[in-house]
């Protein structure tokens, strides 16, 4: 079996917009988004965090593209773009914070 192809995104902030979710509450902002697919059936979860790594919601696609089609529609296009995640990193939100970390603002969109 090969292993799952992840990807993430940063997301620009919204301002004062609440993330929330039926019978769920209130989520922090979204400002980190990781898809990972699942080796066995081919379906996607999209994930969000907040600015610290503090999770803020997940959905389940049956493809990258129906991922980040929701992604888009939910979070206005303020969707940045999207990465690999390399197959050697273990801890694949602390691989993008890093990343998001050290980046430019131009190299995040």
């Amino acid at each position: 079996m090969r292993p799952p192809v992840r990807f993430f995104a940063p997301v620009r902030p919204a301002g004062d917009t609440p993330h929330t979710a039926p019978g769920a509450g209130t989520f922090p902002e979204p400002r980190l988004l990781i898809a990972e697919e699942d080796a066995e059936t081919g379906g996607v979860m999209l994930v969000c965090y907040g600015e610290g790594g503090e999770f803020a919601g997940d959905t389940w696609h049956q493809c990258f593209e129906h991922a980040r089609e929701q992604a888009d529609y939910q979070l206005g296009g303020r969707v940045g773009p999207w990465r690999e995640i390399p197959l050697g990193a273990d801890d694949p939100l602390g691989y993008a914070l890093e990343v998001l970390r050290t980046a430019t603002h131009e190299e995040m969109g």
